[in-house]
């Protein structure tokens, strides 16, 4: 399957079947695509910037989506000209979601449960790769424990001492995939393909393409699809073909696991 046109397109494939890989394994980003956590990570940034007489926007959200918390703070800081350093933020910043989410608990993004639990089902290995730290990742999945602990593991990338570099280097999903038990299955980058990726960032697709995975992409559903599509061009003129996804969704929901030669969804 190569995909020929970038678009999403109501929700369906914007692929062309050609290639089908066989997915053995699946590895999900976490913010923006299991969870919706962008109004409070929005929120709490907003916060902070609103105390300098700044104001944080889609677009500047569109910027650092998909990036490592620490790199996130740096731009955000350079970028809006804020008057305190990277560190000072990352603390703010803590406070102010910790709060936030103590008040509103995030909630699950549509479709994520009935895949994980799909995926389980069927004993198809699956595992989260995620730029969150301990502390967020513990504050957003407090109410839905039961569903994380279906995961084989989790890579935290800022508090991992194996990860140097975040998406869109391959290393985070290198290792998270060599992490899997039958890992002798995944250490030739070749057969990464079996591996299917699920993310809602385009850095988060590029890292996983130059892991050599099969990638998903979720677009951000707060932006509508001419930006989607004016940014996937401006990232693939940055980074090549990097970028570009093997399938498009609008959402999880949307998602038919049969066209990765996957069990379908028995409530169908």
């Amino acid at each position: 399957m190569t995909n020929n046109n970038n678009n999403v397109d109501d929700g369906q494939n914007s692929s062309s079947v050609e290639e089908m890989p066989r997915i053995t394994h699946v590895i999900f980003d976490l913010d923006g695509l299991l969870l919706d956590t962008e109004f409070a990570y929005e929120q709490a940034t907003q916060r902070i910037v609103q105390r300098y007489g700044r104001s944080f926007s889609l677009e500047d959200k569109l910027k650092i989506l998909g990036r490592p918390g620490s790199v996130v703070a740096r731009m955000i800081v350079e970028d809006l000209r804020l008057p305190i350093s990277v560190s000072e933020f990352m603390q703010q910043f803590e406070e102010e979601y910790r709060h936030i989410v103590n008040v509103q608990p995030v909630p699950l993004m549509p479709g994520a449960e009935r895949l994980i639990r799909h995926f389980n089902r069927f004993k198809i290995p699956t595992a989260i790769a995620t730029g969150s730290r301990r502390f967020t990742y513990e504050l957003n999945t407090k109410f839905h424990q039961n569903l994380f602990q279906l995961f084989h593991h989790v890579l935290m990338t800022p508090e991992d001492p194996e990860v140097t570099r975040g998406k869109p280097d391959p290393q985070p999903y290198l290792i998270c995939a060599k992490r899997f038990d039958n890992n002798d299955l995944l250490n030739e980058q070749k057969n990464n393909r079996s591996i299917l990726v699920f993310e809602d960032s385009l850095v988060g697709i590029e890292s996983a393409n130059r892991a050599g995975m099969t990638t998903v992409w979720i677009p951000d559903y707060r932006f509508d699809r001419n930006k989607h599509q004016n940014h996937l061009q401006q990232h693939q003129q940055q980074s090549s073909l990097l970028s570009k996804p093997y399938l498009v969704l609008d959402s999880l929901k949307l998602f038919q696991p049969e066209l990765f030669g996957l069990p379908p969804f028995l409530d169908d």
